[in-house]
């Protein structure tokens, strides 16, 4: 048995966290890991019309400071003792994700929001970069992004997530559209 239990991957550290909160490279890192990129598709919906150049920096800050971290796992490193337990019936792979870096944010052009999502609204593209510390399926990775994209509880989807990323105006709401895989 590894020294991290049931757990293929330890968690990430404190420090590591902090690195991928200020996208700054995870000391650690290595030519041997496996990597992996996805197109993130957001609806960004705003109070009044304005460039996607204004709202670009904001979300990407929003995202690389909470989304990603918590897409690594570090939202458990705080209460990683009351998870021990937990952590037995666990995915194995909870910290396969050894960080994660915004490659490209931009509007998609001519593209258009889900129906229903408050007007005025943007399609806006991430493109998301994640090194692994070993190999996991598709579809696990797609998972984990979408659960780091969710939101807090009791409001609307897009609000959540809004509100999960610290927007204030001009932001309305913020929701996922989808998530492909990307050429590296």
């Amino acid at each position: 048995q590894s020294p991290t239990g049931p757990l293929a991957f330890p968690p990430p550290s404190k420090s590591d966290c902090r690195d991928i909160a200020n996208n700054r490279t995870v000391a650690g890192n290595n030519n041997n890991q496996d990597g992996a990129s996805f197109a993130v598709e957001l609806d960004v919906s705003m109070e009044y019309d304005t460039t996607a150049s204004a709202l670009l920096p904001a979300l990407s800050n929003g995202i690389q400071s909470i989304i990603l971290p918590e897409l690594a796992g570090c939202k458990d490193v705080a209460r990683l003792r009351q998870l021990r337990r937990q952590l037995i019936q666990d995915d194995p792979n909870k910290y396969v994700v050894q960080t994660a870096k915004i490659v490209g944010l931009q509007e998609v052009a001519g593209g258009s929001c889900k129906p229903g999502a408050p007007q005025p609204c943007k399609r806006i593209e991430m493109s998301l970069n994640l090194v692994l510390k070993g190999e996991e399926r598709f579809f696990k990775l797609v998972e984990k992004i979408l659960a780091a994209f969710k939101g807090g509880e009791g409001e609307e989807d897009g609000e959540r997530l809004k509100n999960k990323l610290q927007l204030g105006p001009p932001f309305v709401s913020v929701g996922t559209s989808s998530v492909r895989s990307s050429a590296s």
